[in-house]
């Protein structure tokens, strides 16, 4: 037998065993992740019942469209950074508008006005759902949400504005039409409408923490928006657990690759499939402990040890939960926001009627988390402060620096 026929013999048995053993191994990555596979598809499925797509209505689409114009405008370059001023402040002192703000407000004054009234007037306000949920990934085209935030924005500012002019009938339509904002954002449900709720709802409860004089209905329906929001939070992480998993299904990645690199692509799907598998998996895990766990009482280890280690993805997948964690003790952090505002300004109203604040007032220290309690003092310099003791260790550890606990009130 000649060296030729020796080293084709050869080639022959070694493609035999790789195609054998890529079989064995599709075969085996196959068994192994279609239950989850196949209940993820269950999944996007139902979700797609909830969420079908459906085109947004009038009022939705003209905010969108004012929205747009604002975005593409100075406005932005003024209106961001005025309100992180209020929304970081921890004392009771509201800082001029910018003269760029007051003419943006100006020139805009009629069209703010008119959709606010239409907000106030009840209109119906469906964002609609531009996607098929059912095959949403990371190359999934998602509508601008900054556009509508900054309408918001702006009406809020206005809101300002008009209180620090006396016009307490004006500041009270835009505060309601606000409110119907906020409860709309989280009509879509991927993360990012989420994530502009929970922005929208943090900065209302700062300037209202700041205002002279707030109508006290505004409360009730905030804390109703804030209960909607829970549930979304977690529609939002099921879908970002969804395009998760489609990073290793979708050969996006291939772009425009070489023949070869589409092989050597197929011949990794069932190693990709097992990957998918886990991550649909770890995601899972991740929404059934924050289902099943109370944020107030729960600590930082039992909320990570109700994941399972990954055993197929080489990537530290431990941060993406983190980061998942992190929406979910947001709402918690906002709960506590809005109790702060609510809290300074029942003590402002006492202040008003007694001339001076008051040494205690009763109940002001109770919070929605049992082990948590607001301290309430007034200082010497003439001041009063409220500062919340017993944050809870899970909203420690993953919560965002950008929810105020401790507030200072400034005599008037």
């Amino acid at each position: 037998m000649n060296s030729l026929t020796r080293n084709a013999r050869l080639l022959i048995l070694v493609n035999l065993f790789l195609i054998g053993g890529w079989s064995i191994l599709l075969w085996v990555a196959n068994t192994a992740s279609r239950q989850s596979l196949a209940e993820a598809k269950e999944d996007r499925e139902q979700l797609y019942q909830q969420f079908p797509p459906k085109p947004a209505n009038t009022l939705a689409s003209d905010l969108d469209a004012f929205g747009q114009d604002i975005s593409d405008s100075e406005i932005p370059s003024s209106l961001q950074p005025y309100l992180k001023k209020i929304v970081e402040t921890t004392e009771d002192s509201l800082p001029d508008i910018p003269e760029a703000l007051i003419t943006s407000l100006d020139a805009q004054q009629q069209e703010l006005r008119t959709l606010r009234d239409r907000l106030v007037q009840g209109e119906a306000l469906d964002w609609g759902m531009g996607y098929d949920i059912r095959t949403i990934s990371v190359t999934t085209s998602l509508p601008s949400f900054l556009s509508r935030f900054n309408v918001f924005r702006l009406m809020l500012v206005q809101a300002i504005r008009d209180d620090r002019a006396g016009e307490t009938d004006e500041v009270f339509l835009t505060l309601k039409a606000l409110t119907r904002l906020v409860d709309s954002f989280p009509q879509q449900p991927d993360l990012i409408a989420q994530i502009i709720s929970l922005n929208a709802h943090n900065d209302l409860a700062a300037v209202l923490r700041q205002l002279d004089d707030v109508p006290q209905e505004i409360y009730p329906e905030l804390n109703q928006t804030v209960k909607k929001l829970e549930m979304s939070i977690l529609n939002g992480l099921q879908v970002e657990g969804h395009i998760h998993t489609s990073l290793y299904q979708d050969d996006y990645l291939l772009g425009e690759t070489s023949p070869i690199g589409s092989f050597l692509w197929i011949l990794a799907t069932p190693y990709l499939n097992l990957v998918a598998a886990e991550t649909w998996d770890n995601h899972s895990q991740m929404l059934q402990g924050i289902k099943g766990s109370d944020v107030c009482a729960i600590e930082v280890e039992d909320l990570r040890g109700t994941i399972q280690p990954t055993r197929w993805n080489f990537i530290d997948y431990s941060n993406v939960i983190d980061y998942s964690f992190s929406f979910w003790v947001r709402v918690q952090q906002l709960k506590f926001a809005l109790e702060l505002t609510e809290k300074v300004q029942q003590v402002k109203t006492q202040a008003r009627q007694q001339g001076q604040f008051p040494q205690r007032i009763t109940g002001i220290e109770t919070s929605s988390c049992p082990g948590s309690q607001w301290r309430y003092q007034v200082n010497p310099d003439g001041t009063a402060t409220l500062d919340l003791e017993g944050i809870p260790p899970v909203v420690k550890e993953f919560g965002s620096d950008s929810y105020v606990t401790r507030f200072d009130i400034l005599s008037r």
